[in-house]
């Protein structure tokens, strides 16, 4: 990653699918393991996301689902380790 963002300015993240279909999530934390972020938003009070930080050309990010298993649950592992305190 080209920088810490530990404090993300953000409040609020919007997806979009290909068939552009909109979801609002509430951004909780970013977090690294070893050089990988990630960033976990919740969808309600008792669910939440997990997406990898991808950069891309020209300095900028982009969030991607993670669809490999073993990563989403090392993780979510870290996540619920580390971070728990933005689920509550």
């Amino acid at each position: 990653m080209s920088g810490n963002y530990e404090n993300f300015p953000v409040d609020l993240i919007i997806i979009s699918d290909k068939l552009d279909t909109r979801t609002k999530l509430k951004y909780l934390k970013m977090f690294y393991i070893e050089q990988q972020g990630y960033v976990a938003a919740s969808t309600s009070d008792t669910s939440y996301n997990l997406f990898k930080v991808v950069e891309m050309e020209g300095a900028s990010s982009e969030l991607h689902d993670i669809v490999d298993d073993l990563e989403w649950k090392r993780a979510n592992d870290h996540l619920l380790t580390y971070h728990k305190e933005v689920l509550i």
